[in-house]
């Protein structure tokens, strides 16, 4: 499952091959992976799903192209990558 460039495109990996294998708890147990975490996953991402639809938003998938998910992630962190080293200073 590993993705050499992102622990982040790893675990959606892992979430994409659970969804392949029709979210069977067997597969789960055969790669030693909790089975209430990828339900949890599930939920959230029906969650969003909603939220994106209620607000009109188009939804659609990158497919293999995960450039925009690396876009996005890198987007999301660049507001906390700031140190600071004493009040008011970064």
């Amino acid at each position: 499952f590993q993705v050499p460039e992102s622990d982040h495109l790893t675990l959606l990996h892992v979430f994409q091959r659970w969804k392949a294998e029709h979210y069977r708890v067997d597969w789960c147990q055969k790669h030693f992976i909790h089975v209430k975490t990828l339900r949890k996953v599930r939920e959230i991402r029906s969650q969003l799903l909603d939220i994106m639809k209620s607000q009109r938003m188009v939804v659609t998938s990158t497919g293999t192209d995960w450039d925009p998910i690396r876009k996005a992630i890198c987007s999301a962190y660049f507001q906390n990558c700031g140190r600071l080293k004493g009040i008011g200073q970064y």
